[in-house]
C-alpha cells in the first residue's frame, strides 16, 4: 500500500512540476516579446498579408472559402498556398474589428503562438528523453529529463533568431507552421511508445495542417525517419513503410509550394540547375550562414541582402570560397559523427540542414540570400540534441556550474532578443536596422547596390507616413514627401536598374500632379530589366491623368493579371472604363470590388453611377444608398443619390439629400438649379421652400472651381 501511495505521489508532483515549468515557459515568452505588442506594421508584406489585402479586411465565408480552393494560383495573397495562415489573420481581424487594421492583435496572437511553441517543444523533449530512458530502452537518460527538456525549452524561447518570425506580423505563418509540427511530433512520440492506430493518424493530420500554413516543412517526414534512427532506436523496413503516405502527401505538398509560388509571384527559379555555380555559392554560405547564427547571434538583421556586384556571387569569390571549404569540412564532421556512432550529433545537424533544405538557396524565391525567420522550424532538432546532452551531463546540485552557466546564457539571449525586437518597430526602424548591419564592420559583404533598396525601403516608409497623415488631417507633411524624393533619386543613381524606384517616383509626381514626368518615370521603370509589373499599375494613373483612357485601360489590364485581388487595380480600371464611356464593362469590376470589400464606398458610388448611366435612376439608389451609408460625408455621393431621389419621384428625400449635399458642399445648390434631374422638383412648391431654406442658412456660394 505504501509503495502504491509513493508512485502516486511521485506522479503527482511530477505532474505538478511539469504543468509549473509549462506555465513558466509561457510566461517567460510572453514578457519577453511584450515589446512587440506596441510595434506596428512594417511597409514590407504585411501590407499585402493584412493592410492592403482584402480578403482580410472585409471578412467573410465566401473569401475563408478561397483562401482553400485557390491552390495552384492564389489570388488571396502573393505567394505560395498558405490558407491556414490566412485564416487564422482574417480571425484576427474579426477580432480586432477596425479598419485600417490595427497591429495590436495581430502582435499578441504571434506571440501568444510562440509561448504555446515553447510549451509543445518543452512536451515533446520531455516526451522523448522520457521515451529514452524507458526500462529496456537501448540508451538511458537520468531523471534530470524534465529539467533539461525545460532548460532547452526555453532556449527556444529566449533565442533572438526567433524574434523575426514573433515579431513580423506576415511570419504567422512559420509559427503556425511549428505549432502543427511540434504536434506532430509529440502525436509520433505517442505512437511510439503505443503503437496506437489513433496516434499515427494524428500525425498525418498534424503534418497535413502544418503545411497548410507553410508548405516549406514539407521534409518533416524524413526527419521522422531520422528520429526513429535516434532517439527511438526503431528504424526498419516497417517503420519506413509508415511513412509512405506522409512522403505521399509531402511530395504533393512540395510540388502545390513551387507551382503556387511561381503562378503567383513568378518567381520560384531552381537556381541549382539554372546556375549551378551561383546555386552552389549561394547554398555553402546559407550552410555556414544559418549554422553560425544558431549558435552565435550577435549580428541580427532584418534582411541579409543578396551580393548585387559583378563577380561576388560565384565560388572564385574568398568570402564564398570559404564558406563553401567550410561547409564541406561541416560534412565531412557529419560524416565522422557516423562513424563513431554519435547518432544524436547526426540527427541533430541532419534534421536541422533537412529542413533548412526547401529555404537554403536552392530555389531563388525572394531577393535576400537568407533569412533569420528559415531557422524557426528547423532549431528544434539541435534543441532536441541540447536536451539529450543536458540530460546525460547534468547534475542534481541546484548551483551545478553547468546550470548557472546555461542560465546565463539564456539571460544573455534574453538580452539581445529584447534589444532586437526594436528593430521591427517600424518601417523606419526596420530600414535603419538593415543599413546599420551592411554598414557595420562585422559585415564582409558591403557594397553600394543593394544600399539603394535600403533607400527605396525608407523612401517608401515617408510615402507611407505622408499618405497617413494626409488621411488623419486632410493634409500630407511636406518634409515626407521631399525626403522620400531625395531618397528615390538616390536610390536610382545607385542602382539605375531599380524598376520600383521609377515607381513609386512617378507616384510622387503624380502627387504633385506632374502626370507627364510622372509617365515618363514609369516608362523609364517599366524599360528596366525583369521590371516590377507593378509599374504598369502607376503608367495607367499617369495615362488617365493625361486623359488616354484607352492606353491606361490596357496599362492596369496588365498589372491586373498578376495581381487579380488588387483593389487599387479594379477601381482605377473600373473608373477608366467609365472615363471612356465603356460603361458596360466596368459594371461588373465594380461589383467585384463591393464583393472584395464591403465597406468600400467608393465602389458603391461607382456601381450606382454606372447603373444610371446604363439602365436607370431606379437601379442606381440601391448602390448610391449603400455608398451614403459608408460615406455620409461625402457630398457628391449624396448630391447624385438626391438626384436619383428626384428623377424617382421620392420628393422629400431628395430635398433631405440635398440638403445634407449643400451642407457639406455649398456650391451644389447653384448646380441643382441647371441639374436636368431635378427639373420636375424645381416646379414644386417644395424646391421653392427648400431654396428659402438654403439660401437662409448661407448656401447659397460661388461654385468651386
Amino acid at each position: 500500500m505504501s509503495t502504491t501511495h509513493d508512485h502516486r505521489s511521485d506522479a503527482s508532483i511530477a505532474r505538478r512540476r511539469t504543468v509549473t515549468r509549462a506555465a513558466a515557459l509561457f510566461a517567460a515568452a510572453v514578457l519577453l516579446y511584450s515589446r512587440s505588442f506596441s510595434s506596428d506594421f512594417v511597409n514590407l508584406d504585411d501590407p499585402q498579408y493584412v493592410t492592403h489585402n482584402p480578403y482580410i479586411i472585409a471578412p467573410s465565408w465566401e473569401k475563408l472559402a478561397a483562401f482553400f480552393t485557390e491552390v495552384l494560383y492564389p489570388t488571396t495573397v502573393a505567394g505560395y498556398y498558405q490558407p491556414l495562415t490566412m485564416a487564422s489573420l482574417m480571425l484576427d481581424r474579426v477580432i480586432d474589428g477596425t479598419v485600417p487594421p490595427r497591429p495590436f492583435v495581430y502582435h499578441v496572437t504571434n506571440v501568444l503562438l510562440h509561448a504555446l511553441n515553447a510549451v509543445l517543444l518543452f512536451l515533446w523533449l520531455r516526451q522523448t528523453l522520457a521515451t529514452m530512458a524507458r526500462p529496456g530502452a537501448a540508451t538511458s537518460a537520468p531523471s534530470a529529463g524534465s529539467t533539461a527538456a525545460f532548460f532547452a525549452a526555453m532556449l527556444f524561447a529566449l533565442h533572438p533568431a526567433n524574434v523575426e518570425s514573433v515579431a513580423w506580423v506576415c511570419q504567422r505563418k512559420s509559427l503556425l507552421s511549428t505549432t502543427f509540427a511540434l504536434a506532430m511530433f509529440l502525436t509520433y512520440g505517442r505512437y511510439v511508445r503505443t503503437r496506437g492506430a489513433g496516434a499515427l493518424l494524428l500525425t498525418h493530420v498534424c503534418f497535413v495542417l502544418s503545411m497548410l500554413s507553410k508548405p516549406t516543412g514539407w521534409l518533416l517526414p524524413i526527419v521522422l525517419m531520422a528520429l526513429d534512427w535516434w532517439p527511438y532506436r526503431r528504424l526498419s523496413a516497417r517503420s519506413v513503410l509508415e511513412k509512405l503516405p506522409l512522403l505521399a502527401l509531402a511530395a504533393l505538398g512540395g510540388w502545390i509550394a513551387l507551382v503556387s509560388q511561381a503562378q503567383s509571384m513568378g518567381r520560384a527559379e531552381l537556381t541549382v540547375l539554372d546556375r549551378p555555380m551561383e546555386g552552389a555559392a549561394v547554398i555553402g554560405h546559407n550552410v555556414v550562414f544559418y549554422l553560425w547564427k544558431l549558435l552565435c547571434p550577435a549580428w541580427l538583421s532584418p534582411q541579409y541582402p543578396m551580393p548585387l556586384q559583378q563577380g561576388w556571387l560565384t565560388l572564385t569569390h574568398p568570402t564564398f570560397l570559404l564558406c563553401a571549404m567550410a561547409a564541406v569540412a561541416l560534412g565531412i564532421v557529419l560524416a565522422t559523427t557516423v562513424w563513431r556512432g554519435h547518432r544524436g550529433a547526426l540527427v541533430a545537424l541532419g534534421g536541422y540542414f533537412v529542413l533548412m533544405g526547401p529555404v537554403i538557396g536552392a530555389v531563388d524565391f525572394m531577393g535576400a540570400i537568407a533569412a533569420d525567420r528559415f531557422v524557426y522550424l528547423p532549431m528544434l532538432l539541435p534543441i532536441l540534441g541540447l536536451a539529450s546532452w543536458l540530460a546525460l551531463h547534468a547534475t542534481p546540485r541546484l548551483c551545478s556550474p553547468l546550470r548557472i552557466g546555461f542560465c546565463l546564457l539564456l539571460i544573455a539571449l534574453a538580452a539581445k532578443t529584447w534589444s532586437q525586437q526594436g528593430a521591427w518597430r517600424n518601417s523606419f526602424t526596420y530600414w535603419r536596422s538593415v543599413q546599420d548591419y551592411l554598414t557595420s564592420p562585422e559585415q564582409r559583404i558591403r557594397y553600394a547596390p543593394e544600399e539603394a533598396g535600403i533607400r527605396a525601403g525608407l523612401a517608401n516608409a515617408h510615402i507611407e507616413r505622408f499618405y497617413h497623415a494626409r488621411h488623419a488631417v486632410d493634409r500630407g507633411r511636406p518634409e515626407d514627401l521631399a525626403a522620400a524624393k531625395s531618397l528615390l533619386h538616390e536610390t536610382i543613381r545607385l542602382r539605375p536598374t531599380y524598376s520600383q524606384a521609377y515607381f513609386r517616383l512617378a507616384e510622387l509626381l503624380l502627387t504633385e500632379g506632374r502626370a507627364a514626368e510622372a509617365l515618363e518615370q514609369s516608362l523609364r521603370g517599366l524599360a528596366q530589366p525583369g521590371a516590377d509589373e507593378e509599374g504598369h499599375f502607376h503608367l495607367g494613373a499617369a495615362l488617365v491623368e493625361l486623359k488616354r483612357y484607352s492606353e491606361a485601360i490596357e496599362a492596369y489590364e496588365l498589372h491586373l493579371q498578376r495581381r487579380p485581388a488588387s483593389r487599387e487595380t479594379l477601381r482605377n480600371l473600373a473608373n477608366a472604363l467609365c472615363l471612356a464611356g465603356r460603361w458596360r464593362e466596368a459594371e461588373p469590376l465594380y461589383v467585384r470590388l463591393t464583393r472584395l470589400d464591403p465597406a468600400d464606398g467608393e465602389a458603391f458610388y461607382g456601381l450606382g453611377r454606372t447603373r444610371l448611366e446604363l439602365y436607370s435612376a431606379a437601379q442606381a439608389v440601391g448602390p448610391l444608398e449603400q455608398a451614403r451609408l459608408r460615406k455620409p460625408n461625402e457630398p457628391r455621393i449624396r448630391f447624385v443619390l438626391a438626384a436619383c431621389y428626384a428623377v424617382v419621384q421620392r420628393d422629400v428625400e431628395a430635398l433631405a439629400e440635398l440638403s445634407a449635399a449643400v451642407a457639406l458642399q455649398p456650391d451644389l445648390a447653384i448646380r441643382a438649379e441647371r441639374q436636368p434631374e431635378f427639373a420636375r422638383l424645381r416646379d414644386t412648391p417644395a424646391w421653392e421652400q427648400w431654396k428659402a431654406q438654403s439660401k437662409s442658412a448661407g448656401g447659397k456660394s460661388e461654385p468651386r472651381p
